[in-house]
């Protein structure tokens, strides 16, 4: 039977991920090398399908202060949010996409206060996509001002804010708050408006403790 059985093969595709392969090689060997969770120490940064494959921070920094687009600037920030290393200078930067990529790319950041820090400025950014990821990381740091910023923003309805979105903002606030509202945004503002004055993150994300003092209070009531 042993002849019928695929077996795992992993394939040394180094050769194509270079400034000189066709693109639709580097893609390819791009992904299929992400696929079998391998990482390529030195490569160009040709297209996104790259990005994933880099472990070290440099290139991605040098990116940044390059005269890169936009998009691959984005692509770069989020690989370095995935890495735990903070690019400062892309939460300011013109494009509304990097100041996006940026502030998603610090949620459930190691960095704790630092990020939190970082990120701040960023609920008050006159873009309501960079304001809406800059609460997700702002909740998911511990700080109970991305609820009120993340709530604000509902009443412009898009994409993620539907029921067959799979990364639906209502289900991301509830698995940080602890409670459910489903998809009806005044009984979330409800419960919020009942709940702010005394609300504390539940003891289910023990990382967010060494940002704010977690007490013992009664437990919220959901909306």
């Amino acid at each position: 039977m042993e002849r019928f059985t695929k077996r795992e093969t992993q394939f040394d595709l180094r050769a194509f991920l270079t400034e000189e392969a066709p693109l639709d090689l580097f893609n390819s060997a791009a992904l299929l090398t992400a696929q079998q969770g391998q990482h390529v120490e030195q490569m160009p940064l040709r297209t996104p399908l790259a990005f994933p494959l880099v472990q070290d921070p440099v290139p991605l920094l040098a990116l940044l202060s390059s005269t890169a687009s936009p998009r691959m600037q984005a692509y770069a920030v989020a690989r370095l949010g995935a890495l735990h290393v903070q690019a400062a200078a892309a939460l300011h930067h013109s494009s509304e996409m990097v100041r996006y990529a940026a502030a998603l790319g610090l949620r459930d950041s190691p960095l704790g206060v630092d990020a939190l820090k970082a990120v701040q400025p960023l609920l008050n950014d006159e873009s309501l996509y960079v304001r809406r990821a800059a609460a997700i990381t702002a909740i998911s740091l511990g700080d109970p001002q991305g609820i009120t910023t993340l709530l604000a923003t509902l009443d412009t309805a898009t994409l993620d804010t539907t029921e067959n979105y799979g990364d639906n903002l209502y289900a991301i606030l509830a698995s940080y708050t602890g409670v459910d509202g489903g998809l009806n945004k005044e009984a979330w503002r409800s419960w919020w408006q009942i709940n702010e004055p005394h609300f504390r993150f539940p003891r289910l994300f023990p990382k967010n403790e060494d940002l704010h003092e977690v007490e013992k209070t009664e437990e919220c009531r959901s909306p």
